[in-house]
């Protein structure tokens, strides 16, 4: 931004991310009010699990 002399982070790149990939200055991603959901008529679906998530096989 100093470099190029623009006033603002957004001209020099068009979705500054941190380390962790939010936006700082929208802060996004975020979770979605349930409300949200409701209104829309949206059901989430449980989330996939990892390897180090699923459970033993029975009889374990």
């Amino acid at each position: 931004m100093l470099i190029c002399g623009e006033q603002s982070i957004r001209d020099v790149m068009a979705f500054p991310k941190n380390n962790r990939g939010q936006d700082l200055m929208s802060q996004s991603p975020t979770d979605v009010d349930l409300r949200q959901l409701r209104e829309l008529r949206i059901k989430l679906a449980d989330a996939p699990r990892g390897p180090s998530e699923t459970p033993p096989p029975p009889g374990r």
